[in-house]
């Protein structure tokens, strides 16, 4: 069961990834995306 969780997050981060790279190629600034430089709150 351990392996059908890893792959979902693990596959969500990679669409994560091409959906940053196509704003990023329509000249947009996306920002940080790192969860550690997220402020809090």
């Amino acid at each position: 069961m351990w392996h059908l969780l890893l792959h979902f997050f693990n596959h969500q981060t990679h669409h994560c990834g091409q959906l940053t790279t196509l704003i990023s190629q329509c000249g947009k600034n996306f920002g940080v995306t790192d969860l550690l430089w997220l402020p809090e709150g």
